[in-house]
């Protein structure tokens, strides 16, 4: 029965190190921007959206853009295309 609790804690353990190692997704923020153009005499107005992923390391918490979105803007999309920002659980 020791032993069982033995492997037990070592395994919890060694989970959570490897999971901290390698960054484990703890939240995000998203972020919206509407900016607005003249064009002429047109006004036109597009809103942005941004989010980024924050990460739990070993030395700290990170946070980088999420994956998806255009590859010139990684982390961003405008409101009218579809939602493809997501964050995964572990790190790049």
């Amino acid at each position: 029965m020791k032993l069982f609790w033995a492997v037990l804690i070592l395994g919890i353990a060694g989970g959570a190190i490897y999971g901290i190692n390698r960054g484990l997704f703890i939240g995000s923020t998203t972020t919206t921007k509407t900016s607005s153009y003249s064009l002429g005499e047109e006004k036109h107005s597009y809103t942005t959206i941004s989010e980024n992923c924050r990460y739990l390391f070993i030395t700290g918490i990170v946070e980088m853009p999420a994956l998806g979105g255009s590859p010139s803007t990684p982390g961003q999309r405008f409101k009218e295309d579809p939602d493809t920002l997501h964050c995964q659980i572990f790190a790049k």
